[in-house]
């Protein structure tokens, strides 16, 4: 009894081909779908940590702005309330 043992390495080479080819396109893919340049941090990891770096200063800038608009509103308030007040102390000054 003999076994025999048939290789085709012609056929293990293109289908390791197609193999690569098919991730790099699900890697394309994935891109385009997402819009980034960067989507994972084997993409560019230097790239990736300035672009996190920019992502945290950008939230940092926007809660500020909050904050600055929040204040604002405040002290439109107050200087409205002391515009009330002022107006309720002309009047009694006229009163008396």
């Amino acid at each position: 009894m003999s076994f025999q043992i048939n290789n085709n390495i012609a056929a293990l080479g293109a289908y390791n081909s197609v193999s690569n080819v098919s991730n790099l396109m699900s890697k394309s893919m994935n891109r385009l779908s997402k819009g980034l340049r960067i989507s994972d941090a084997s993409d560019d990891p230097a790239g990736l940590i300035s672009s996190e770096l920019f992502r945290s200063q950008i939230a940092s800038m926007d809660a500020a702005t909050r904050n600055n608009t929040e204040a604002m509103n405040y002290a439109k308030t107050a200087e409205n309330a002391l515009g009330e007040m002022n107006q309720l102390l002309d009047d009694a000054r006229s009163l008396a």
